[in-house]
């Protein structure tokens, strides 16, 4: 892999890291909506699914 393919792979690891993190905050605010695990977790598996098929290329 090039330089480049790896920046943008440690790029897109640490943006679905901050996206669970903030579903599970905004998830914790408001914890009557559902668990806050569950929505990180959910959240990581959609940007997984969104992003794998684009790296993989």
């Amino acid at each position: 892999m090039s330089s480049l393919n790896l920046l943008v792979a440690l790029l897109l690891v640490v943006v679905t890291i901050q996206t669970a993190l903030a579903l599970a905050y905004l998830a914790h605010r408001h914890p009557g909506a559902i668990q806050p695990l569950a929505l990180a977790v959910a959240g990581t598996a959609v940007m997984v699914a969104v992003v794998m098929p684009i790296a993989a290329r």
